[in-house]
């Protein structure tokens, strides 16, 4: 049961572009949103501590204890 009368294409055209107003409204926000996180986080790279290191053969001799 359609309304076939030009006031319901009207609304059903309004109902649409409302509806696409409101989409790119979010997606503009979440464009805004993900460049102030992108900006914000410009930190550097941490520093580096640690990690791997090649080992020598003295690392694998156990010290002896003298009594």
């Amino acid at each position: 049961m359609g309304d076939s009368s030009p006031n319901g294409a009207v609304r059903r055209r309004g109902a649409n572009l409302r509806l696409l107003t409101r989409a790119l409204v979010a997606v503009a926000l979440a464009a805004m949103a993900a460049v102030v996180v992108r900006l914000r986080g410009t930190g550097g790279t941490p520093p580096h501590r640690g990690g791997w290191r090649e080992l020598s053969t003295e690392d694998f001799v156990e010290p002896v204890e003298e009594p």
